[in-house]
Formats: C-alpha cells, sequence, structure tokens
C-alpha cells in the first residue's frame, strides 16, 4: 500500500455537498422581514429654525425661503441678492416676535457659510 493514497470518493462527495449548499443559498427566497413594535415607532429628526419646528432639512428650508432652490449654480452674490429682494417683501407682510425676515436672515448666514467652506475646498 503506498503513503500518497488520497480518498477521491470522500473528496467527490465533500465537493457535491459543497455545491448543493451553495445553490441551495443562491436559490432559496429571502425570508420577510418582521418588523416589531419598536421599528414603528422610532423618533423622527425635529428640525427647528428661531425655536420654531419645520419639517424638512435646513438647507433645503433655507433654499426654498430664498428662492434659490433648485437653481444649478448658488455664489455669494446669489445668495446676497435674494437675500435682498425676499428680506423688503417679508419685512412689510409680517409682524411680530419671529417672523419670516429672521428666517431669511439665518437662512443667508447659514447659506454663505456653507457657500465659503465649499468654495475653499475647491
Amino acid at each position: 500500500m503506498s503513503t500518497d493514497y488520497i480518498p477521491w470518493g470522500l473528496l467527490l462527495l465533500a465537493g457535491a455537498k459543497l455545491l448543493s449548499y451553495i445553490t441551495d443559498l443562491i436559490t432559496q427566497p429571502e425570508k420577510a422581514v418582521e418588523h416589531t413594535e419598536t421599528d414603528n415607532n422610532k423618533k423622527q429628526i425635529q428640525y427647528l429654525v428661531n425655536g420654531n419646528p419645520i419639517n424638512k432639512p435646513h438647507h433645503v428650508y433655507y433654499l426654498q425661503i430664498l428662492g434659490l432652490l433648485g437653481k444649478r449654480y448658488i455664489t455669494d452674490t446669489n445668495i446676497k441678492q435674494a437675500t435682498k429682494n425676499n428680506f423688503e417683501i417679508a419685512r412689510d407682510m409680517e409682524t411680530g416676535s419671529c417672523t419670516i425676515a429672521d428666517h431669511i436672515i439665518a437662512a443667508r448666514y447659514f447659506l454663505l457659510d456653507q457657500w465659503t467652506y465649499c468654495s475653499s475646498k475647491n
């Protein structure tokens, strides 16, 4: 008997089992994920602008109130001009402790800060 004996039958059986296992993994339908009570009760992020809740992220809200949402190029001059135009209109329209004019000022400083940061990276 030789010492170079290889159990070909055992290797063939192990290879067949491995191939069967892999094909079962590939062809198995995915199991449905069961949602529990805690999944449905996740807290939503609450965005605040000057103490007032808003229903969208800050950058989207600020671009929307300045009329810059969807613009292809937003520069510092666009932000300043949009602030000037909207501020004059808003100041005439509202009176109160926290007006839309306060939101416009916050939008201007936020967007100018973001513009400065992004333009310094390029």
